[in-house]
């Protein structure tokens, strides 16, 4: 399962899993994000691979999320609101 990392302000509908830079070095200062679990989705491994390689996704620097932001997250989405059941069992 995928769910992209989004500004998070008034006008997100995300607001279970805020992070922010000491979660992920990505994430700039004072620019708080939050895990769309709302637009999340299941996908094969080989299509997330082909949008890497054909630039419909760009790898961020740095390319791996800490393991305890991974942790966090996974926490957050067990009793997310915003994923199915069904998605919830990729978790």
């Amino acid at each position: 399962m995928c769910a992209n990392l989004t500004t998070f302000d008034d006008e997100c509908p995300d607001d279970e899993c805020v992070l922010n830079e000491q979660d992920y070095a990505w994430i700039e200062v004072g620019h708080p994000t939050s895990v769309a679990f709302s637009r999340a989705i299941v996908i094969d491994v080989a299509k997330l691979d082909a949008w890497l390689t054909n630039g419909t996704l760009q790898r961020v620097n740095p390319a791996q999320v800490p393991a305890h932001t991974v942790i966090k997250i996974i926490a957050i989405a067990q009793h997310s609101r915003e994923l199915s059941p069904e998605k919830k069992t990729f978790l």
